[in-house]
């Protein structure tokens, strides 16, 4: 299968301040819709033809999805100057649809409502990073692979000021995820760094 196959994506990860600290907010899939089914994820979506007005390059028009889908799926608004780049994973060949999907962190500054459509999106909820990983591992909830690990990412940052001074020199990675069998099941994960063009595993 050819990258001609890929679809372009965006997502974001909405983050706020809250009493006891960073709070990222966490949308989660209808159960009647085809991808993802049921699965918490971050807002996002394809990246649209009109998301590459008044841009020359995918990452711009990454961004312009970004700032989209937020509005779309969270009915909330975020500036361009708080969006950062967090990384790109491309789904392995084989999969029944691959996206190739542009992450970025989105800093709420001020208090915003968020509303779902209830078609898409079904339910939200304001939560810390860590909080959603321990769920995770407790089999509490579904998430994919690109999800966890963006959480952990930046599950390090304690508050959205601290955040914002390690994302303006964050070396955002190129994930390229490889499916091969050890036992039953396994999935093994390339990460090339896009900034520094370092190749490197884990």
């Amino acid at each position: 299968m050819s990258d001609e196959n890929l679809i372009p994506a965006a997502s974001v990860l909405l983050v706020r301040d809250a009493d006891d600290g960073l709070e990222v907010l966490m949308v989660r899939r209808s159960q009647a819709v085809r991808n993802f089914t049921g699965m918490w994820v971050f807002p996002g979506g394809r990246i649209d033809p009109e998301d590459h007005e008044g841009t020359d390059d995918i990452l711009g028009a990454a961004l312009n999805a970004a700032k989209r889908e937020t509005a779309e799926e969270a009915s909330m608004q975020i500036n361009a100057d708080h969006l950062f780049y967090l990384s790109r994973w491309t789904a392995p060949e084989g999969a029944p649809k691959r996206f190739d999907t542009w992450f970025f962190v989105g800093v709420i500054e001020e208090e915003q409502d968020v509303v779902v459509d209830g078609g898409e999106i079904s339910e939200h909820r304001w939560i810390k990073p860590g909080a959603v990983i321990a769920e995770q591992a407790a089999g509490e909830l579904k998430m994919m692979p690109p999800t966890y690990v963006s959480l952990l990412e930046i599950d390090k940052f304690s508050d959205c000021e601290e955040l914002q001074r390690g994302m303006q020199d964050f070396p955002a990675f190129h994930f390229a995820p490889k499916v091969s069998a050890v036992g039953e099941t396994a999935f093994s994960v390339s990460r090339r760094c896009w900034l520094r063009s370092v190749r490197c595993h884990y």
